[in-house]
């Protein structure tokens, strides 16, 4: 019977936490993108594939 309670209390509060983080907004809502993680994999991809793996040091 404990068991059953664990389960059931952790996957409230798994449920918990997923609302919190889905439904409420972000700190870049409504922003264009500036500096993020999107433009450091733009310019490493620009530096892998433009550049020679000999000049990558």
């Amino acid at each position: 019977m404990q068991g059953n309670v664990q389960i059931i209390l952790i996957s409230l509060f798994a449920i918990l936490l997923r609302w919190c983080i889905t439904y409420h907004s972000y700190s870049g809502q409504g922003k264009a993108p500036m500096f993020g993680d999107y433009e450091a994999q733009r310019h490493w991809q620009e530096i892998t594939i433009n550049i020679p793996i000999e000049k990558w040091k």
